[in-house]
């Protein structure tokens, strides 16, 4: 465990970007692990993108978003800080890119789900995208390995690892 004054570093590596939405894996300093959804690389607009790879800070803050997507089991929730041109950035519950504006959804593992396009609810008639499962339940475990570090210096490293992401030289 880094010493008190030392940040702690959470990874995200995000292996593909699509119409369907970006996925990854996060790993945090203990090892714990889950799998991500965002936006789609739609260059940083807001409202429809993934934020920017790269390294920024988070903490601890009171969120609207979080408390209404965990049912107000949770009323705070981890904030990424200082994105360019974006703000209010939350790692939350989101089992699609139907649950998102912009911030990180956790999972347990990739799935695929029928979504109604109209409604955004969940719909076995409805055409399958690429979701993640089990969100509430990934989310609670995150927020558990996460409590420690509440008031500390906590960064996310985010890394875009798809062939043809923002910022990688063509071959």
């Amino acid at each position: 465990m880094p010493g008190d004054d030392e940040a702690i570093i959470l990874r995200l590596t995000r292996g593909r970007s699509d119409g369907e939405g970006t996925f990854g894996g996060l790993t945090l300093p203990d090892g714990w692990s889950c799998v991500t959804v965002e936006l789609p690389w739609v260059d940083n607009k807001r409202g429809v993108s993934c934020i920017p790879a790269g390294t920024y800070s988070m903490h601890m803050r009171e969120s609207g978003v979080v408390g209404r997507t965990t049912k107000w089991r949770y009323k705070y929730g981890w904030h990424i800080e200082d994105v360019p041109g974006r703000s209010l950035i939350m790692i939350h519950v989101a089992n699609s890119i139907y649950d998102l504006d912009g911030c990180i959804g956790l999972g347990r593992d990739f799935a695929r789900w029928g979504v109604n396009p109209q409604t955004h609810h969940y719909d076995a008639s409805a055409p399958e995208i690429r979701t993640v499962s089990h969100s509430l339940d990934t989310f609670t475990e995150f927020m558990s390995h996460m409590a420690p570090h509440a008031g500390g210096d906590v960064r996310i490293q985010i890394i875009d690892a798809w062939a043809g992401a923002p910022g990688q030289e063509d071959d």
